[in-house]
């Protein structure tokens, strides 16, 4: 008579493939963690800055030899203030929008705030 395995041997555990999702996931967050703190405060300034000439009427200011418009800085600047969860710089850059005449994309930004706002209380 052959030796036949236990079916419940050859099944791998319902429990592993949870711990395995778990583990790459903690890894996603852990990721996304370290990105948050390489964004520097200096990047976000060289953005707005940016942005600032450019909704001044300077055309020429460009960014590493790239034009954008004040919108396309002002997003840039956005992004990194959230990437660095810097709440503070997110809703400066909403005021900055508005002044440049992109209320839709200020109210955005300010929603953006208000769920980083959420995110960062203990």
């Amino acid at each position: 008579m052959g030796h036949r395995r236990s079916g419940r041997l050859g099944q791998r555990p319902g429990w592993l493939a949870v711990a395995g999702l778990t583990v790459i996931i903690g890894l996603g967050v852990a990721a996304g963690a370290a990105r948050r703190e390489r964004s520097t405060p200096e990047t976000w300034t060289v953005l707005v800055q940016t942005g600032d000439r450019v909704a001044a009427g300077d055309l020429s200011a460009t960014l590493n030899g790239h034009s954008l418009t004040a919108r396309q800085a002002y997003l840039l600047a956005f992004h990194s203030a959230q990437d660095a969860g810097d709440l503070e710089h997110v809703l400066a850059v909403a005021e900055r929008l508005d002044a440049a005449h992109e209320p839709e994309l200020a109210a955005h930004v300010r929603r953006a705030a208000d769920a980083l706002r959420e995110e960062l209380r203990p």
